[in-house]
């Protein structure tokens, strides 16, 4: 393609050039209300072969402007899947996390409650290395010692 469009520039300078030294006449030039008398044809020819170039030049920009906003449209998009992607399987995993911890809080509920004694069974406290045995007193009677579990918000269970 380079080599063709080398070919077709080369031809239209060679026409142009003899465009140039083949027409010595003169002529009354008029464009825009403005009228110049005794310009040669040579002189209509450059100034035609200038605005061609101008305007060659126009296109270019545009169709240059046209492709880079297309290439940071197509760059735009994929950037957007790519976000759009990462943020469902972030939320796959988070989805995944929470029924985990789910999971984990049920089977540590489950096993609390296999744990807990039943009423008027006896406990053993375990208070600064002392054992001490007793009738076992329901979590809502009893005090709690600060080693509470954490929530997002505070301690959990802790009298106020």
């Amino acid at each position: 393609m380079f080599v063709i469009g080398l070919i077709l520039l080369l031809a239209a300078a060679g026409v142009a050039a003899d465009l140039i030294v083949q027409n010595a006449k003169t002529l009354d030039v008029s464009f825009f209300n403005a009228t110049v008398s005794n310009a040669s044809v040579s002189a209509a020819v450059i100034a035609g072969l200038v605005l061609a170039a101008v305007g060659a030049l126009g296109l270019l920009f545009m169709i240059s402007g046209g492709a880079r906003a297309r290439r940071r449209r197509v760059a735009h998009r994929e950037q957007l899947a790519t976000r759009e992607q990462e943020s469902a399987q972030a939320g796959a995993e988070r989805d995944q996390l929470a029924a985990e911890l789910e999971k984990e809080q049920q089977a540590r509920r489950r096993a609390e409650a296999d744990a807990a004694p039943e009423a008027g069974a006896t406990r053993i406290a375990r208070d600064g290395g002392s054992i001490a045995e007793g009738p076992v007193e329901p979590a809502a009677d009893r005090e709690q010692t600060g080693h509470g579990r954490h929530s997002l918000l505070g301690r959990r269970g802790t009298k106020t």
